[in-house]
């Protein structure tokens, strides 16, 4: 029974996260995408009790997923006890990220730009297009001496190389936050990330940077790049960069796959990719998320 209610519970949490990547926009789908979870995971429909949409910060925000199934021992009978069910629940809730872990670098929004017919298009950024998150040079929309840094966890070089050797930042950025930009160019960059690289066992010339847009999850079932996930980072989106050292607003979150850094004898460069603004919210990590809004990276999040 314990070993049971403990593979249920897993499926029913499993389940319940899947179904959730749908709201609030296909109720309907979250549900038969929860059960087809179950599915996959071994637990067939009949053993799917019920599947609930519900609002917990805005409508059909969030999804139930109930199992139960019957157990027959093996030798109870032979003391009478013919067997029972066992049953586990699991809640999940869409909402959009905020909270700390924010790398410390600005990505320009760019306004309204089409993307592929049925696509996003958040801030003028299509999923899978390649980004510059620490330029080498100002170009197009950076005024004199930004190149894309921002002072998140404060001012001075030494929190801000913390900050990307963490991985993010600790102070938590919530969209309409005003933060400072860090000007200069900050060769050190390249050591900051390479530490962070080191954290997962990785370096910056691994197979991680050999990404090309192409789905997430595909991309990293694929054998051996499983420890690559840690590359996805939070960053700000801001509207624009000002003269000198000033404050800016966060528009929004944006959501990055980081492949590559480099000091090429003048400036460090830090490329990646836009990716789907979805996450699972890991609280380890300092992700927090709150009331679904239109701005940046959605999350999807265990609350019961």
């Amino acid at each position: 029974l314990w070993r049971t209610r403990q593979y249920l519970r897993n499926t029913a949490d499993a389940a319940s996260l899947a179904g959730a990547l749908d709201l609030p926009d296909d109720p309907a789908l979250a549900q038969s995408d929860a059960v087809s979870w179950a599915g996959q995971n071994g637990v067939p429909p009949g053993d799917v009790l019920e599947t609930t949409v519900s609002s917990t910060y805005v409508a059909n925000d969030t999804i139930t997923v109930k199992v139960r199934r019957a157990v027959a021992p093996m030798f109870g009978r032979l003391v009478g006890w013919n067997g029972s069910s066992v049953g586990a629940s699991a809640t999940a809730l869409v909402g959009s990220v905020k909270g700390s872990g924010m790398m410390p670098w600005g990505l320009q929004s760019k306004g309204p730009e089409p993307c592929a017919v049925g696509e996003e298009s958040p801030f003028g950024y299509c999923f899978g297009e390649p980004v510059s998150l620490k330029i080498g040079s100002p170009g197009p929309g950076f005024q004199a001496g930004n190149f894309g840094s921002l002072a998140i966890d404060g001012p001075g070089g030494n929190t801000y190389f913390t900050s990307i050797e963490n991985g993010g930042s600790k102070t938590v950025v919530n969209v309409g936050d005003w933060v400072d930009t860090l000007t200069g160019n900050r060769p050190n960059v390249v050591s900051a990330l390479d530490t962070w690289a080191a954290n997962h066992d990785d370096t910056m010339g691994s197979r991680c940077g050999s990404y090309t847009g192409q789905e997430l999850d595909t991309w990293f079932s694929q054998q051996g790049y499983a420890h690559c996930r840690y590359r996805v980072v939070f960053v700000p989106i801001i509207s624009d960069w000002p003269n000198g050292a000033k404050k800016v607003q966060v528009a929004g979150i944006a959501q990055v796959y980081v492949t590559s850094w480099e000091w090429d004898g003048g400036a460090t460069v830090v490329n990646g990719y836009f990716v789907k603004g979805w996450s699972n919210c890991d609280p380890e990590s300092g992700c927090v998320i709150g009331s679904l809004d239109e701005f940046g990276t959605r999350a999807v999040k265990l609350i019961k």
